[in-house]
């Protein structure tokens, strides 16, 4: 990955009403990755460079907990309006350790 990529690891929290970051009946919560794409680079294949193997991020979970089975991996892709930048976020189901 580029050295000018910023990446950022987050414990995902919803501040959307309604939706729950947790799931207490299934003892599932989420981990979050987000990636800056510059927007020179969105569209050629530099963008490549910045991707991430949503898969290679379950090391980070594996410190917290074990990765859902069978879990989907949620992708969302948004431009930041000031730069054009493409900003890419992971949203991973994890079962968290008990303590």
């Amino acid at each position: 990955m580029p050295s000018d990529s910023v990446v950022r690891e987050l414990w995902y929290c919803s501040t959307v009403r309604g939706i729950s970051n947790v799931q207490p009946e299934k003892d599932i919560v989420y981990y979050g990755a987000v990636i800056r794409i510059p927007y020179s680079k969105v569209g050629t294949d530099e963008q490549d460079e910045y991707e991430v193997d949503p898969t290679s991020l379950y090391s980070a979970i594996r410190e917290k907990g074990e990765p859902v089975s069978g879990g989907i991996i949620e992708r969302y892709e948004v431009f930041d309006v000031a730069t054009q930048d493409l900003i890419i976020m992971f949203r991973i189901p994890f079962h968290p350790y008990n303590d």
